[in-house]
C-alpha cells in the first residue's frame, strides 16, 4: 500500500510537470516560464525515476515471499 502511494505521489509530480511543459508559448514572459519549467523537470526527473525504480525493486521482492 505504501508503494502504491509513493508511486501514486510520483505520477502526480510527473503530470504536473506534462501540464506545464504542455503550456503554450505566446510571449517572452511565457517563455521564460517555460524555460524555468523545462529546467526544473529536467534537473529533478531522474530522482523521482530512480525512486520508482526503487519502489518495484521492492515490490518485485516482496512479490517473491
Amino acid at each position: 500500500m505504501i508503494i502504491k502511494e509513493r508511486n501514486d505521489v510520483s505520477k502526480k509530480w510527473l503530470e504536473d510537470q506534462i501540464r506545464n511543459l504542455s503550456k503554450p508559448d505566446t510571449g517572452v514572459e511565457e517563455f521564460v516560464e517555460q524555460n524555468a519549467f523545462y529546467n526544473y523537470a529536467n534537473e529533478n526527473f531522474q530522482n523521482i525515476r530512480d525512486n520508482v525504480d526503487m519502489y518495484g525493486q521492492i515490490y518485485n521482492v516482496l512479490k517473491e515471499f
